[in-house]
């Protein structure tokens, strides 16, 4: 205790250990709207990464092997879409949000506790324990040792959460913007081991500091953890109920197995019925004469008047091209363009 505390003159009507202990539980009840929205987005990234990874395994027995640019690219694509399907996005559900919104608002209620102890604000002990006086050290540093104890645990039993996605390939995620990647790499088996590694030598660096910590402060940090673990074990039970039912949902039965497989199936007769009206458009359009730029115009108005009676699906385009056996007319999709939903 600082000569500040033990100076300060003691209010009676100050504040006491019950006070303390349901400020701990106000604090969480403030963080838990931005861990709830943070485990929310998790079970929808978990998701469409499944299915990306799902649907990419099938394309792939589809069309064969894929390089690595090829891989990254159409992975990004297939988790996008599904992340857009889903509501969410790769920042709502990596970044920390209950963590970014708990961290400081403990420190703000450890400073103002703090700043309440030296004014001589806290009166009182812990009703039936040996802590007489909440100004004062624990005087058998059981708060401080449990404390720093069970948050060693608490690292130590920290991991992926249960909600948690497979990890992307890494040719994925060394192709992905910079903040992505990083955000990806901080949920990385390697990354998380170092940060525990580090967090627990950092607790073991303040911990003889604690010790000498008001009675008042450690009761606070101790509310705090137990509050925690609870709301842990009550949010854990809720996301095996949430994901249960996004599993089970009606729009999601076709997320995965034999639904995708058929899905992708009638997809593509739906791709090649285009591409074969694409080429017959083409070819009577050139009819006898040789690919030139100048038929392109017309070949591109065909397609787009096709496309807008409902024929054409895919938003194909038309590009000129020139190799060893000479020029052609290539069709590619063009990935600026959104597909033509299937008419019923």
């Amino acid at each position: 205790m600082t000569e500040t505390e033990s100076d300060a003159p003691t209010s009676p009507n100050g504040l006491h250990a019950a006070g303390i202990v349901g400020a701990a539980a106000l604090l969480r009840l403030a963080a838990l709207p931005a861990e709830l929205y943070h485990r929310r987005h998790q079970r929808r990234y978990a998701a469409a990464v499944r299915e990306a990874q799902q649907t990419q395994t099938l394309l792939r027995k589809q069309f064969g092997h894929q390089d690595a640019s090829t891989l990254g690219q159409t992975y990004r694509t297939l988790r996008q879409v599904a992340l857009t399907r889903r509501g969410s996005s790769t920042l709502r559900a990596l970044l920390p949000w209950g963590r970014l919104a708990s961290v400081p608002l403990f420190l703000g209620a450890a400073w103002t506790l703090r700043r309440l102890c030296q004014a001589g604000q806290v009166s009182g002990g812990v009703p039936g324990t040996w802590i007489v006086d909440l100004l004062d050290p624990d005087p058998l540093y059981v708060l401080p040792v449990v404390n720093v104890a069970w948050l060693l645990w608490n690292i130590e039993r920290s991991g992926p959460a249960a909600t948690s996605a497979p990890p992307p390939p890494a040719t994925v995620i060394a192709a992905a913007n910079p903040l992505e990647r990083w955000l990806q790499w901080t949920q990385m088996p390697r990354f998380q081991d170092g940060l525990k590694v580090a967090l627990q030598g950092s607790l073991l660096l303040v911990a003889p500091g604690v010790l000498t910590l008001p009675s008042a402060l450690t009761l606070f940090w101790f509310s705090n953890t137990a509050w925690m673990a609870l709301q842990r074990r009550l949010l854990r039970r809720w996301d095996a109920a949430a994901t249960w039912r996004e599993r089970t949902a009606p729009d999601m039965s076709t997320a995965g197995g034999a639904g995708l497989q058929r899905d992708l199936q009638v997809a593509w007769l739906r791709a090649q019925d285009d591409l074969q009206l694409a080429q017959q458009t083409i070819a009577a359009v050139l009819g006898n004469r040789p690919p030139a730029p100048s038929v392109l115009p017309a070949v591109r108005r065909e397609l787009d008047a096709l496309r807008a009676s409902g024929r054409l699906q895919l938003p194909l385009r038309v590009e000129l091209r020139e190799d060893a056996s000479g020029r052609y007319i290539a069709v590619e999709l063009d990935p600026m363009v959104r597909p033509r939903p299937p008419h019923a």
